[in-house]
């Protein structure tokens, strides 16, 4: 099943199918043990769908890149896509992990 950049999943069965590996392999990146890899990704995509994370995703929302070039000048802007917004929650829920 292949989405566009920008298309959100319809339902979180859709968010568990096509992020569980994406997902461990966020949580492995983010320093995570190995033994409890599997246990965290399970948790993020859990809170990911307490916490209602396909209503809060905005398609049409723009940031700024920081790239900038001589020949245009200032910020390079561009929408963010759903899997970088999943990554992102990813890193959050790690961060507060790493914390405890």
């Amino acid at each position: 099943m292949s989405r566009g950049a920008y298309e959100v999943p319809k339902d979180y069965a859709e968010v568990w199918i096509e992020f569980w590996e994406p997902t461990k392999r966020w949580v492995r990146a983010k320093g995570v043990p190995e033994w409890d890899v599997e246990d965290v990704a399970q948790d993020v995509l859990a809170k990911f769908m307490e916490k209602n994370g396909l209503e809060f995703y905005d398609p049409h929302k723009m940031f700024d890149t920081g790239e900038h070039t001589q020949r245009i000048p200032g910020a390079r802007m561009r929408r963010g896509t759903f899997t970088g917004y999943m990554r992102a929650f990813v890193n959050v829920y790690c961060l507060n992990y790493r914390d405890k």
